[in-house]
């Protein structure tokens, strides 16, 4: 990774911006699913459930309701729920009434970026905050 200097003609100076090298970039067979997965399994005390239909959470849920990518569990109840969201989705009325639905249900929620880096440890510190 290395900074790269630019200028930008919207704000008229120099900027810096990051750069990820191919060589540090994650791997394309290691999966923003399975460092979620090894981050929970890393976790005491908790179960989790992948694919979570969002009428599972409440049966009135829009059918266009975005699903749930994983649902984790502390003594067999609900406490939090992740989502994997891209850049220009996440904003949209399926995740936002997704979300509504586990907050109005008092459980917390969480997003991850398909398109960032989201390193194992930086998941695992962003769901142990929640629980």
């Amino acid at each position: 990774m290395y900074l790269k200097k630019f200028f930008s003609k919207d704000k008229m100076r120099m900027e810096e911006k990051e750069i990820i090298e191919p060589s540090s970039a994650p791997m394309p067979e290691e999966t923003l699913e399975a460092r979620i997965r090894y981050a929970l399994d890393s976790i005491s005390g908790i179960s989790y459930q992948a694919d979570v239909p969002a009428s599972a959470i409440d049966s009135s849920a829009h059918p266009a309701a975005k699903p749930i990518a994983f649902m984790v569990y502390k003594n067999e109840h609900p406490v939090l729920a992740i989502a994997i969201v891209k850049n220009n989705t996440y904003r949209s009325m399926p995740v936002k009434g997704t979300q509504m639905l586990v907050e109005n249900r008092g459980m917390d929620y969480i997003r991850f970026f398909r398109e960032l880096e989201n390193r194992p440890d930086y998941i695992r510190s962003r769901i142990i905050s929640k629980l």
